[in-house]
């Protein structure tokens, strides 16, 4: 199960001793060890170092309202509210999303489909990735969603991005988000420019919901599972039959005010990114999706207009590019 509450992450936290039981019944405690609890319930979130610098959740939000802030320095820290949260049952670490609280830093696309169309707004939201278990870095991410349904993605080629290790040399009480604003303004342009190359991109109606499951890396398992009663069922095939037919609705939903082509590809892949679906074949958390449809993007736009770029080609493929990208640049 996924966490998608935010509240339910601001808990207090605590670190505590770790001992180790020896043969004898002993306790003796690791002395460069420590356990990280959450102080409500005292469960236990990770094991970190003693020296691994702790940033509660509520400290990571105010955080990435300064990164907000320093990224977009004609706002103000109070005008940027928690757009969302995801993090696994363990609250063991969690990427929490704030976005201004206005229509100032929107841009448009101008759709240029066969009828008069109504621009799409995307805004900019900051991601915080923290964690209590050492597994990540305090990082904080710039991503772009479309207003209209809050379909997000992050990508990080040209993204701004910034990224502590839990020491205490690195993460002090104010941490200086230092920004190159000219790159803010590249990325809208670099996003703007690949919304129109993939909307021009026209493809077959068949091709679409293949071109959303290459674009989130959604393959089908090679596995079954068993009954309670020890009969083999195909629960997972199931589960995949039932995600084509999300999958396929998501696109046409999408096909149908914009068209069959790339830019309906991305805005289902985005969707199906940026909302958790119950399902055995496909990934519950929004980071690494939004990820995988953030490098598409760009990526997808730059090899198809290659001269001899075949798109059925393409999909016969057994990994792509961008899959690559999204796992090098996290």
């Amino acid at each position: 199960m996924r966490i998608t509450n935010p509240d339910s992450l601001f808990f207090p936290v605590a670190r505590t001793p770790v001992f180790a039981a020896a043969p004898n019944g002993e306790k003796i405690r690791i002395g460069n060890r420590e356990a990280v609890i959450n102080a409500a319930n005292n469960k236990v979130l990770g094991v970190v170092s003693k020296s691994y610098a702790l940033v509660d959740n509520r400290k990571a939000l105010a955080f990435a309202r300064q990164c907000a802030k320093s990224v977009f320095p004609e706002t103000d820290e109070d005008e940027w509210e928690i757009l969302g949260a995801d993090a696994p049952a363990s609250k063991s670490y969690c990427h929490i999303d704030v976005q201004h609280n206005s229509a100032v830093l929107n841009f448009d696309y101008v759709m240029v489909g066969t009828r008069e169309e109504v621009p799409d707004a995307y805004g900019p939201f900051i991601r915080v990735t923290n964690s209590y278990n050492g597994s990540r870095a305090l990082k904080f991410t710039i991503g772009w969603q479309r207003k209209i349904c809050s379909n997000g993605l992050t990508t990080a080629k040209g993204e701004i991005e910034f990224k502590f290790a839990h020491t205490r040399e690195d993460i002090q009480s104010h941490i200086d988000f230092v920004i190159d604003h000219e790159k803010v303004k590249q990325m809208k342009k670099q996003f703007k420019e690949a919304f129109e190359d993939l909307h021009k991109f026209v493809i077959d109606k068949a091709m679409g919901k293949e071109l959303v499951k290459a674009c989130l890396a959604i393959r089908k398992p090679k596995y079954q599972e068993k009954s309670h009663a020890g009969a083999e069922f195909d629960a997972v095939q199931r589960d995949w039959y039932m995600l084509q037919g999300i999958i396929e609705s998501i696109y046409m939903k999408y096909a149908g005010k914009l068209g069959h082509n790339a830019y309906a590809v991305l805005q289902a892949a985005t969707e199906l990114a940026s909302n958790s679906i119950n399902n055995r074949c496909i990934r519950r958390d929004k980071q690494s999706p939004q990820r995988l449809a953030g490098e598409w993007m760009l990526n997808f736009r730059r090899i198809s207009q290659e001269p001899t770029f075949d798109l059925s080609e393409y999909l016969k493929l057994e990994k792509h590019e961008h899959e690559v990208l999204s796992v090098r640049n996290r």
